[in-house]
């Protein structure tokens, strides 16, 4: 369309957003789109849920799938265990979690998630996927993803964060070939 639609209102009933939430973040990708949703009244915070709609055919909305999405679906929130380990500790947002900062590149996408209950810090967790034939992800390898991947958390031995590090200044641009000088910069 050549004109704004109405994606989501508060007075929907099945749409994003519910009575109290709001949009903290949007986000346009080459072919795809992202919001951030608070459901906590504390936007001050970041956001607990991830909504994503748009092209997916390198699984860049993180669906798990790579079926084009013509309306928001959610990506991840307190209720969602992607069954990795059968608990939450492979959920992009755990309980107490928030989205900081959400980025769309041209196939992939990242997040930055504060697990500290303190945003304005920083996040101390990296999620990425989508498409990754440079290895654009950061996860060691070239493979697509069509869930998220934790990239790198303050917990982990060797990573890009270590204990008592944060992503700070809560802007994530991209990782890639590095052939235009794309690589992420913490």
């Amino acid at each position: 369309k050549n004109y704004p639609v109405l994606v989501d209102s508060i007075e929907s009933d099945d749409g994003i957003l519910g009575a109290n939430d709001h949009v903290v973040e949007l986000d346009l990708g080459g072919h795809n789109s992202g919001a951030i949703v608070d459901t906590d009244d504390n936007v001050a915070n970041g956001g607990e849920e991830i909504w994503m709609w748009g092209r997916n055919d390198e699984g860049q909305i993180g669906d798990g799938s790579t079926d084009n999405e013509l309306s928001p679906v959610l990506i991840d929130s307190f209720d969602i265990d992607y069954g990795n380990n059968g608990d939450d500790s492979d959920d992009i947002i755990g309980s107490g979690d928030h989205v900081v900062d959400l980025a769309l590149g041209s196939g992939h996408s990242g997040a930055i998630v504060d697990t500290d209950d303190d945003a304005s810090n920083g996040g101390e967790e990296l999620w990425m996927w989508g498409k990754n034939n440079y290895g654009q992800l950061g996860d060691g390898s070239e493979a697509n993803r069509a869930i998220p991947v934790l990239i790198d958390d303050v917990n982990s031995d060797g990573g890009v964060l270590s204990s008592g590090e944060h992503v700070i200044d809560k802007s994530l641009s991209s990782v890639g070939s590095n052939k235009y000088f794309s690589l992420i910069v913490l």
